[in-house]
């Protein structure tokens, strides 16, 4: 942006984010494969610095992720980690 400017862009629903030119020619966007949810095209880390997915992700399975382990360190005590599990909000 340029100084005392305002930066805009559209806001993109899923299905336009995907297929839009930029990030496609970035090689931002991943096919993604899971086994609850199929196969889909999804949204890849786009950092400067950050390494690119493969071409193809395989999603863990909800059983499987570290969300709890990500929390904590982030400083979430135990309490409100069962409490957001009860209210389903991490698995």
């Amino acid at each position: 942006c340029i100084r005392d400017s305002t930066c805009i862009a559209p806001v993109y629903s899923v299905p336009e984010l995907v297929d839009d030119p930029h990030l496609l020619a970035r090689n931002a966007i991943v096919e993604a494969d899971s086994a609850e949810a199929g196969s889909f095209r999804q949204l890849g880390p786009l950092l400067a610095g950050t390494v690119q997915a493969e071409r193809r992700y395989v999603v863990p399975s909800a059983d499987r992720t570290d969300t709890e382990d990500l929390l904590a360190a982030a400083g979430y005590d135990r309490a409100t980690l069962a409490q957001l599990r009860d209210q389903g909000v991490i698995a």
